[in-house]
């Protein structure tokens, strides 16, 4: 059943649902059992956060600069993306007093690592770029940066082969970052 505003507002409907599933498939990825420990990585709330940024920063770069559809449906997946944050933290215990300042680090941090990223990737040495990127801002430890850094740019070339097509209808049978 539909309900009276999905009926007044498809294309929001639509979109949310996108943002949903491209939302489900950044965090698949984000969480690889093969980005974290030794030396990568760390598996905590700021490791994850930063695993979360980097690879939503592909899609919504992507999805921002093909349309004004891709744009809302960047928009909607990031706002996705830090309700996600704001219930990891109160899981965690994290109280309403001081919920917004940390919402707010972790946003700086979200846009931050994200620009850097692809930036890194854009340049004319990706994986020196990229793991100067992962060892500067203390994802990952100097041991642990190729792994990673080559990770990365392997979901990023896997997405960029997409087409906008392809991203804006996610299958949960063919994700994202694999080719």
């Amino acid at each position: 059943m539909f309900s009276i505003a999905e009926k007044l507002f498809p294309a929001r409907t639509r979109r949310r649902a996108i943002a949903r599933q491209l939302h489900a498939q950044i965090i698949a990825e984000a969480r690889r059992q093969e980005l974290f420990g030794d030396a990568r990585i760390k598996d905590d709330v700021d490791g994850r956060v930063a695993a979360i940024s980097i690879f939503s920063s592909f899609v919504t770069l992507r999805l921002s600069q093909a349309d004004e559809d891709g744009k809302a449906i960047a928009d909607l997946l990031t706002a996705q993306i830090f309700e996600g944050f704001d219930a990891a933290l109160r899981e965690t215990g994290v109280g309403d007093a001081s919920i917004s300042r940390k919402v707010r680090k972790l946003g700086e941090a979200f846009v931050g690592i994200g620009v850097a990223v692809n930036e890194a990737l854009a340049g004319e040495t990706p994986k020196d770029d990229l793991e100067d990127v992962l060892i500067r801002n203390q994802i990952v430890q100097p041991e642990g940066s190729e792994a990673v850094a080559r990770h990365i740019m392997l979901a990023h070339s896997n997405l960029m082969k997409r087409s906008m097509e392809d991203i804006r209808n996610p299958q949960a049978d063919q994700p994202l970052f694999k080719a």
